[in-house]
């Protein structure tokens, strides 16, 4: 093979044809664009207050706890007009950057010994710029793989906090309510919320 490519070249050579060249060279640049991670903090948890009720919990009793700590009572449920919203803190980040929240749709709630539940449904998130009551505010959660819920241009300091609403739903309900219910007990299910650049 060697010996066959130096006879052709030196044929060639030997007719005196103009060279061609087919080679050509260029130059390719390289950037690349650093962003800090997001870091999350300052975590609040989800508090609906003590709720009253009669009866056996059911079909159209509920909490709805706005973005804004306002709440809301239907069916045989009662209690404060105030609660505390899910909230969690870009602590970190690169200002000017969109960010997008994803987060649980549910979470499960239990007594003390997990054998009695009730489930906050329809979870719903706002940037702390635009707080509602629970009608009127947040856009609803699509779960951690869905769709992202909301979003926001980062600015640490004035706009980098999520918001959470939720509703109590007493259809729900397994076992008998009474009693402190949390996530935090055995058999609870809290919400999961993940928040990415854009």
């Amino acid at each position: 093979m060697t010996k066959k490519r130096i006879f052709v070249l030196a044929l060639l050579g030997s007719l005196a044809l103009p060279q061609l060249s087919t080679a050509q060279s260029t130059n390719v640049d390289t950037t690349a664009n650093f962003t800090a991670g997001v870091t999350l903090g300052n975590e609040q948890n989800f508090d609906f207050g003590t709720v009253g009720f009669s009866g056996t919990p059911g079909v159209g009793d509920t909490v709805s706890l706005g973005t804004d700590g306002s709440q809301s009572f239907g069916g045989n449920f009662s209690g404060s007009s105030t609660g505390t919203p899910g909230r969690v803190d870009v602590t970190a980040g690169n200002n000017g950057q969109v960010v997008e929240v994803f987060c649980d749709q549910s979470a499960t709630l239990t007594d003390a010994g997990g054998a009695s539940s009730i489930d906050a449904v329809n979870i719903k998130v706002a940037p702390e710029n635009a707080t509602g009551t629970y009608a009127a505010a947040g856009q609803p959660c699509n779960g951690t793989a869905g769709a992202a819920a909301n979003s926001f241009t980062l600015n640490l300091g004035t706009l980098d906090t999520f918001i959470f609403g939720a509703q109590l739903d007493g259809s729900t309900t397994t076992g008998t309510l009474g009693g402190t219910y949390s996530t935090l007990n055995p058999g609870g299910d809290d919400v999961q919320v993940d928040v990415f650049y854009q």
